[in-house]
């Protein structure tokens, strides 16, 4: 072997070692990235089951708002439903022009019910009774007594009664 095979033999031992290292550097990059991935498909794990939680959470408040919304219509309709669902008579009167114009009414016969007598209500009154018509009636007038003067306004009056009030009762 001469010189120049032996330089190449070096040479290419050199190579072989560096292979090696940098195989045994890439196998533990390796095992680096493979903890990685575990790490992270843990973390997706993780991730996953909190979104399924809260799509559950979310599925149970759509359900009670369905049923709250539910419960409001029920509640409404009971306040306002079949009573507010009449047409009054009156409203019909409204529009008589165009259901006229849109339908012209058939001629009705010419019989003309006989009107019925009105009846009294039956309930009781609520109040006082009215006077019996044939009680007598006087109207009597009372004067202001000496110490009060007159005044065209109820307040002054009231003052001046007042004021005889207390000259009357502190002795003043």
């Amino acid at each position: 072997m001469d010189g120049r095979a032996i330089a190449e033999l070096t040479q290419l031992r050199r190579e072989v070692e560096t292979l090696r290292t940098s195989l045994r550097e890439s196998s533990s990059e390796t095992q680096q990235l493979r903890a990685a991935l575990q790490q992270s498909s843990q973390a997706v794990e993780l991730l996953q089951a909190e979104r399924d939680q809260f799509l559950e959470q979310l599925h149970q408040k759509n359900r009670e708002i369905d049923g709250l919304q539910h419960q409001l219509q029920q509640l409404l309709r009971r306040l306002f439903g079949r009573s507010a669902e009449k047409i009054d008579p009156k409203q019909m009167q409204l529009f008589e022009k165009l259901l006229n114009e849109l339908a012209p009414p058939t001629p009705a016969p010419e019989v003309l019910p006989e009107p019925m007598p009105v009846a009294q209500p039956t309930t009781k009154r609520h109040g006082r009774r009215r006077l019996p018509a044939d009680l007598p009636r006087a109207q009597r007038t009372k004067r202001a007594g000496r110490g009060v003067r007159r005044s065209r306004c109820a307040h002054d009056k009231l003052l001046l009664t007042w004021s005889r009030f207390q000259t009357e009762s502190t002795g003043h």
